[in-house]
């Protein structure tokens, strides 16, 4: 997680001083402008940066509670994008909301399936991120726990997930 963060910040420094720099060229070596041009790159910059992963972390909270409460079938429906994808264990990728219909059309009582995300983050642009966490799955006779990862994109509706994956084994 030190790496990633570290990794963005120097790519966004990077980036910060690439576009001063082009925009330094632009502008006729005109002191004013270049002043005026650096302190509107710096505001524009910490406002791009500021994509707050908490928005998508509770997001994702809400989803599990969801699931808890209506079952995991009607929770994958309501948080799914129209487009949204499911990778599952030997089989191929379930793909658009008919697909993930029909596939979550099946009673789901017998189990339930609730989460927690341990990580989020949403790209610059704002429309787009992906949490990651561990599940559990408590079946009638016992229980299984595992890892998932959600990528999400943002929408009129709010966040919906367009892929999500999980992986089971996680030791108890």
């Amino acid at each position: 997680m030190i790496y990633s963060l570290s990794n963005f910040i120097n790519t966004s420094i990077n980036q910060f001083f690439c576009n001063l720099t082009q925009l330094f060229k632009n502008l006729n070596n005109n002191p004013m402008k270049q002043l005026l041009a650096t302190v509107l790159l710096i505001i524009s910059g910490f406002s791009c940066i500021n994509n707050n992963p908490q928005e998508l972390i509770d997001e994702d909270r809400m989803f599990s509670k969801f699931s808890k409460a209506h079952g995991m079938n009607k929770a994958f429906i309501e948080f799914a994008h129209d487009s949204a994808v499911i990778l599952r264990d030997h089989s191929m990728p379930v793909v658009g909301i008919g697909q993930l219909s029909k596939l979550y059309s099946r009673p789901d009582t017998s189990f339930s399936l609730i989460w927690e995300p341990l990580y989020g983050a949403i790209a610059r642009s704002g429309d787009l991120g992906y949490t990651y966490g561990t599940y559990t799955l408590k079946l009638t006779d016992s229980v299984a726990y595992g890892t998932y990862v959600t990528i999400w994109r943002k929408t009129p509706k709010g966040w919906k997930f367009v892929l999500d994956t999980g992986n089971d084994g996680l030791a108890e």
